[in-house]
């Protein structure tokens, strides 16, 4: 796939899934929410294996240690992501949200650049003072 077309399709979605969280969580409790949708997501995942020639397992005692501690440490971030964004999308509207959201990701991932790979230019730090600058406006 190319990388443009995957991030406009990955865009649309993270766009879209706030609107529509809000709307299951006004019928949902947050572990109703959380828990269907895993295992939606579970049925799903094994549905669309039938057409990918089945799951790629290997066995789990082939990994690391290391990559086990990582893969606990990610499940319990993308847990934490998804609690703290419905509490959210629960209290304030998805537009705030998403939008504080985005400019806190923004700041973050031009600091994370900059320190991982030098990559600060004044054109970067100009971007991400725009994006900032458009967020607060738009409140």
């Amino acid at each position: 796939m190319n990388i443009y077309i995957g991030c406009l399709i990955v865009g649309v979605i993270f766009a879209i899934t706030p609107i529509i969280k809000r709307q299951i969580m006004k019928d949902f409790t947050k572990d109703e929410f959380t828990l269907y949708n895993t295992l939606l997501f579970i049925l799903i995942m094994f549905i669309m294996s039938g057409f990918r020639n089945g799951l790629e397992l290997k066995s789990f005692k082939t990994h690391k240690y290391t990559t086990c501690g990582l893969l606990l440490i990610s499940a319990i971030l993308g847990f934490s992501y998804v609690n703290i964004l419905n509490d959210m999308l629960k209290d304030y509207s998805p537009d705030n949200v998403m939008l504080n959201i985005k400019a806190v990701e923004t700041i973050l991932l031009f600091i994370f650049a900059c320190i991982l790979s030098s990559g600060f230019t004044y054109k970067k730090l100009g971007g991400v003072c725009l994006i900032l600058i458009g967020s607060y406006l738009y409140q």
